[in-house]
């Protein structure tokens, strides 16, 4: 029998792609499989062991802020004392997993045993981008104290696994998983277009994801009188007031071709995804995003819808060349309006994307087809 003893960088509940659809469901049914998932405390939650999906669940570490990340260093190494020896009394294979995380990866290699397995994951180049100079220094440090104790390498796209595998070079094993959609239709059979175009974005509407490049297609391309509205969910109050005060913003929204909508709850994002008909997944290809792995982009494949994406984003470009399930547009205003354009000319054409997009995800976009891919790294 083999236990995952995971660290995660979540709170309580841990909800995330993969820890929910890989570690907490498709590893934990596994029948050689238990998976116990260490998160953050959370004040709603009194349990020290709870079910989680197929895995047991403890949250016993503090937030990760500010002090709390070397009291966690502390925490971490005690309860991997007390877990690892029930398991050694158990006789059962153990394997440490880590996301993201320095502290715990370093907690983890001090720990851990000759018969043990210690897997890396890192979903974002945290080290080269998040927090002040000071942090991304130590975290860096730490992964190379760490690096001795690490057998394999998981990121969520190609191009993150080659940056880690420049942190770690001795490290022989290494692959990616993608973050993928949970949600999705089961036996979709209908695909339509109504008489208008229903374009859809759900997501970050930060400064960083430059939608001002987005918006300004969308003007151009409505020059061209299609027939088409654009429904933007996820803004907080201030940047939907921020993006207003853009004249063109405004009149698109006068004229009911540009909708905001703040966050609603994930049953409504559903009811939306339902009336749709093309998913946005722009992304600019800055340095922080070129490892991306389009999680949005795989929740409109899997609800049947056609996609709009961007070049420059690895993982997007494969996945609507392998698919035919949309169209691909370079990072500028002029290339994402002509797509825009082209796209709905033909709803023939959407129909035909959409039944690709939806068999594309049903039959490759599943954790399901996964799971031989993290067993390689542990075996």
């Amino acid at each position: 029998m083999k236990t995952i003893i995971a660290f995660l960088d979540k709170e309580y509940p841990p909800s995330h792609s993969f820890v929910d659809g890989m570690l907490a469901t498709q590893l934990a049914k596994e029948k050689d499989i238990n998976v116990r998932l260490l998160v953050s405390k959370n004040e709603n939650v009194t349990k020290k062991v709870y079910k989680y999906k197929k895995s047991s669940c403890l949250p016993v570490l503090l937030s990760r802020k500010g002090f709390n990340r070397i009291l966690n260093f502390f925490i971490s190494t005690w309860y991997l004392h007390l877990l690892l020896n029930r398991e050694y009394k158990r006789s059962s294979e153990v394997v440490l997993f880590v996301r993201n995380d320095p502290i715990y990866l370093f907690a983890c290699a001090l720990m851990k045993q000759k018969n043990q397995k210690l897997i890396f994951q890192s979903s974002f180049p945290h080290e080269e981008v998040s927090g002040g100079i000071v942090k991304r220094l130590i975290a860096k440090k730490l992964y190379q104290i760490s690096a001795f104790g690490i057998d394999g390498l998981l990121t969520v796209s190609p191009a993150g696994l080659r940056r880690v595998q420049k942190i770690f070079p001795k490290v022989n094993k290494g692959n990616f998983i993608p973050l993928l959609a949970q949600d999705g239709n089961d036996n979709l059979d209908k695909f339509d277009v109504g008489e208008k175009v229903h374009f859809i974005y759900i997501g970050s509407h930060a400064k960083e994801r430059k939608l001002e490049y987005i918006f300004q297609a969308i003007d151009k391309a409505m020059q061209n009188n299609i027939n088409a509205d654009f429904e933007f969910i996820g803004a907080k109050k201030e940047e939907i007031e921020s993006f207003l005060q853009q004249e063109y913003i405004q009149k698109l929204c006068n004229y009911g071709i540009l909708n905001f909508v703040e966050f609603i709850p994930r049953n409504e994002i559903w009811n939306k995804l339902q009336n749709a008909d093309i998913g946005l997944c722009y992304i600019p290809p800055d340095p922080h995003y070129l490892e991306a792995s389009p999680t949005k982009l795989t929740e409109y494949m899997k609800v049947g819808l056609a996609v709009l994406a961007s070049n420059g984003i690895e993982l997007q470009e494969k996945f609507i060349n392998d698919s035919k399930g949309g169209k691909l547009a370079d990072w500028d205003v002029d290339s994402m309006a002509d797509a825009i354009i082209q796209i709905t000319t033909s709803k023939n054409e959407i129909i035909k994307m959409k039944q690709n997009a939806y068999k594309y995800a049903k039959e490759s976009l599943n954790y399901g087809r996964y799971v031989c891919v993290i067993r390689n790294l542990f075996e």
